[in-house]
């Protein structure tokens, strides 16, 4: 359960960083706006089935769920994700440049989480 944890949580991870370089370097292709949205979508389908993952793995190994800071850095990484995900998709639909705003630095906010998650991760996994 651990490798699909891993390898649901990397391609989410993956996603937003495919989604970020999309916004940050092919801004004036005309395509660029559905594949950031896909890529977002990805990411989130992604980390919420790692979460799972990890859930049903703390229940068959220890039952102790958030036992470990990888644990409680991940629920507010993917809390993070959520909130970054809905001011995206919500700031078509409300055309307020605060929300636009928020979805900009709750990206960032997040891509920060998501690297010090992995690396805790790998500590905890004895990888580093």
């Amino acid at each position: 359960m651990i490798i699909t944890h891993a390898t649901c949580m990397l391609t989410g991870f993956l996603s937003m960083v495919a989604g970020i370089t999309i916004v940050l370097f092919m801004r004036e292709k005309l395509w660029w706006l559905r594949a950031h949205r896909r890529l977002g979508t990805v990411a989130i389908v992604c980390l919420l089935l790692g979460f799972m993952a990890a859930v049903f793995m703390v229940a068959r190994l220890t039952g102790r769920h958030f036992a470990v800071p990888h644990a409680w850095l991940g629920i507010i990484t993917i809390l993070s994700a959520l909130g970054t995900y809905t001011a995206g998709l919500m700031q078509f639909k409300i055309k307020i440049a605060r929300v636009r705003l928020l979805h900009r630095w709750a990206g960032r906010g997040t891509f920060v989480l998501m690297i010090l998650n992995i690396v805790s991760g790998l500590f905890l996994a004895g990888i580093l």
